[in-house]
């Protein structure tokens, strides 16, 4: 006999089977497939999404490009907008204000392309097989570039305005890192350009046992912001396994901030932390907290 719980989880199951079968019966989803098997030329890919082109007008969850739209306009000519809504006055949207078609600016049926979701690409990987020859360090080295250039890119402005990151197709926002230090967390905060309230939000804790790093935190605070796939390599990130200038270090009660030589600090850069060189006691003692600044020789 089943119990309660396992009977609602057999029905669930059942359900969501069913609600796929009936999704994989239909008729506009099987054609869709065979267009992406035969046709390749009609299959893009866009922001982790596999579009197939479809030769009728937009539908609710669709995505656009529209063409030649004349001298003014503010959606761009060629460009991949979505996911298709319905505004406040029922008519088909990719943002606020923003119409699919739109005879003022020749958005029309004949000049606009419609594209369907098919499918998730395979993310791009962050992650090793690195080469063998590289150390540790080396390799943490390379996945700190890693996440500095995706945190770049993935900031640069893509809305209709040039100016801001685009959320959920409608908000137009602004990328703010917020670290807690003491938390080891980093937030990713997408505020509104204009408005400046909070339209999406990304945290990202180091685990206990991990070096913390600040280019990696806000890697995955800002992919969770942007409800895109965290990259593997960054959540399971190499771990450095020999000290450099540059790092913190946990040594006898305190946190100590390693240099190459006394000689060299600058007091003001250092000023209020503990300071050690690199290969003293505390150095070989020490535990590796946080590498942001290591110096590392390929960085």
């Amino acid at each position: 006999m089943f119990t309660n719980v396992e009977s609602t989880e057999l029905i669930s199951s059942v359900e969501n089977i069913m609600v796929e079968l009936k999704k994989r019966l239909d008729p506009s989803y099987v054609e869709a497939q065979k267009k992406a098997e035969v046709d390749g030329d009609n299959v893009i890919q866009h922001k982790g999404l596999k579009l197939c082109k479809v030769e009728r007008e937009a539908r609710e969850g669709d995505y656009v490009r529209p063409n030649y739209q004349g001298n003014f306009h503010v959606l761009r000519d060629g460009e991949i907008y979505g996911p298709v809504f319905k505004d406040k006055g029922e008519r088909l949207a990719v943002s606020s204000g923003y119409t699919v078609y739109e005879d003022a600016h020749n958005r029309t049926p004949s000049t606009v392309e419609v594209f369907e979701p098919i499918g998730h690409c395979k993310p791009v990987e962050y992650e090793p097989p690195f080469p063998e020859v590289l150390t540790p360090n080396e390799q943490r080295a390379l996945l700190i570039k890693q996440a500095k250039e995706f945190v770049e890119e993935h900031t640069k402005p893509n809305d209709f305005t040039g100016k801001g990151v685009l959320i959920g197709s409608r908000w137009s926002t602004k990328i703010e890192f917020v670290l807690n230090n003491q938390k080891r967390t980093l937030v990713a905060l997408a505020k509104g350009i204009d408005s400046a309230r909070v339209r999406a939000k990304g945290i990202a804790k180091c685990a206990p046992d991990e070096v913390f790093n600040e280019h990696i935190g806000q890697a995955i605070a800002l992919a969770r912001a942007l409800e895109i796939e965290v990259p593997k390599g960054f959540l399971k990130a190499i771990q450095p396994d020999e000290k450099v200038a540059g790092m913190v270090v946990f040594a006898e009660g305190e946190k100590r901030r390693l240099v190459i030589e006394y000689k060299d600090v600058n007091i003001s850069e250092h000023h209020g932390e503990i300071t050690c060189q690199v290969g003293s006691g505390y150095s070989k003692e020490g535990i590796i907290l946080d590498d942001t600044k290591a110096e590392y020789n390929n960085a």
